[in-house]
């Protein structure tokens, strides 16, 4: 997706055909690249697809960690320090499977009441 109204228009348009042509709530939704500048500019494209999230429909977001900053509206300092918890908190609020994208890539999401995750590569 590109920038611009009319891609913000898709994003709307997206999500509700997901909710009515979806019922078995198994066609997950990837969110990457542009359509991760709209979930950080636009917070109701940000709600609705978090409300699709917590219905049920899967959406996985793929941010590198200058975009999760973005996304979720934790500090760079945040993410830096302490971004196991702030990767859970953002899981558990809007109900998304996580692929934070660095050196050392996390994959997470809330399983009911339980957090999930899982590392892959190392921080050095």
């Amino acid at each position: 997706l590109g920038k611009g109204e009319r891609q913000k228009q898709i994003l709307h348009e997206l999500a509700d055909l997901l909710l009515s042509k979806n019922p078995d709530k198994k066609l997950p939704i990837v969110l990457d690249a542009d359509a991760l500048n709209l979930l950080s500019e636009e917070e109701n494209i940000r709600e609705k697809y978090s409300s699709l999230a917590q219905n049920g429909i899967p959406v996985i977001v793929t941010p590198h960690l200058e975009e999760m900053r973005r996304i979720s509206g934790f500090s760079r300092k945040s993410l830096q320090l302490t971004r196991m918890e702030c990767i859970r908190d953002f899981c558990r609020k809007t109900g998304f499977i996580l692929i934070c994208k660095d050196s050392a890539t996390v994959v997470a999401c809330y399983d009911k009441e339980r957090f999930v995750y899982y590392i892959s590569g190392s921080a050095s």
